[in-house]
């Protein structure tokens, strides 16, 4: 024997609408249960985000910081370099007038050879404030020297030629010596005139 069991509602049955309003009222309590959620989810990672840029933006910081220290370090050397630019160019002038070395060295020795068989050689030189030269050097006798001498008083590019110094090396058999004189292609017309 079966019993069936039968129960008796006693209150109105939702309609659909009312029912499709519950839906969407549990589904939007669902989405502002969930909203509150999310929203902090994104600041948190937002946050994040900020804090890694700001360790990013501080090292590249720290870079820059360093780079433009010693691009500081730097300023002294352009400074000097502008200054030996300028010294440079305000002296062009006066290099260009003055002599050339190789010129003069090529004429200093032309000049020992003049001498036929006497045997010297120089291996300094210097010039003073007032444009005399002074070269040192090494002959193997005191006539070599003196020829050497000769010739160079019969010059017209030397003038008031003298000896400085001379001694005998007896280590060596030489004798040094330093010759001063005024080299005429260095000098302007006026001082030319005024050593002569």
């Amino acid at each position: 024997m079966a019993i069936y069991k039968q129960t008796v509602d006693f209150l109105p049955k939702e309609s659909e609408e009312e029912s499709r309003e519950k839906y969407n009222l549990s589904k939007t309590a669902l989405y502002a249960a969930i909203l509150p959620l999310l929203a902090s989810f994104i600041w948190v990672i937002a946050m994040l985000i900020s804090v890694y840029y700001k360790r990013e933006v501080s090292g590249y910081d720290q870079i820059i910081a360093d780079k433009n220290a010693q691009i500081a370090t730097y300023d002294s050397v352009r400074q000097k370099q502008t200054e030996l630019v300028l010294k440079v160019d305000a002296l062009a002038e006066v290099v260009t007038k003055d002599f050339n070395p190789q010129e003069f060295f090529d004429i200093v020795d032309k000049t020992i050879k003049e001498t036929g068989d006497a045997k010297a050689g120089i291996y300094a030189y210097q010039r003073e404030e007032d444009g005399l030269f002074v070269i040192q050097g090494k002959a193997n006798s005191y006539l070599d020297l003196a020829k050497i001498m000769v010739v160079f008083n019969r010059k017209e590019s030397f003038s008031q030629v003298q000896i400085k110094s001379i001694y005998y090396d007896k280590e060596t058999d030489t004798v040094n010596f330093q010759v001063g004189f005024y080299y005429a292609d260095t000098l302007s017309s006026d001082e030319a005139e005024l050593y002569e």
